[in-house]
C-alpha cells in the first residue's frame, strides 16, 4: 500500500510497499524518496534494517529520513511514534523492527 498526500513533503507508505511502488509514485513529481537500489525490495525491511542507496551521500540512509510509524504495541493498542509522539518508541521500537502498520517518510 502507498498514499501520496501532497507534491512536497512526507508521503505514507503502507505495509507491504515495495519501493518500485514509491519510486513509480514519486518520478511523476520529480521527487524521489532515500532508498535501496533493488526496486523489489520491501519498504520496511529496507528502511529498519538502515537503507542504503544511491541517494544515501546527499540525504543520509532511508532510516534517517524516517518521520513517524504506526506500530502495534504488545497489548494490542495501535499507536503513533515519531520524534514529538511517543519518542521513546520511535527511536527504541520502529528503529528495532517492531511490527509496523505505516512509515511516513520524507521525499526529497
Amino acid at each position: 500500500m502507498f498514499v501520496w498526500t501532497r507534491r512536497r513533503g512526507p508521503c505514507w507508505l503502507g505495509g507491504g510497499a515495495l519501493w518500485r511502488d514509491v519510486d513509480h509514485a514519486t518520478h511523476a513529481f520529480g521527487l524521489a524518496v532515500p532508498s535501496g537500489i533493488i526496486s523489489t525490495t520491501g519498504v520496511a525491511g529496507l528502511t529498519l534494517g538502515g537503507g542504503i542507496g544511491y541517494l544515501t551521500r546527499r540525504y543520509g540512509l532511508t532510516i534517517d529520513n524516517l518521520l513517524a510509524v504506526e506500530m502495534v504495541l504488545a497489548d494490542g493498542r495501535f499507536v503513533t511514534a515519531s520524534a514529538k509522539e511517543n519518542a521513546d518508541l520511535f527511536l527504541g521500537g520502529a528503529r528495532r523492527g517492531r511490527q509496523l502498520r505505516r512509515r511516513d517518510v520524507v521525499s526529497v
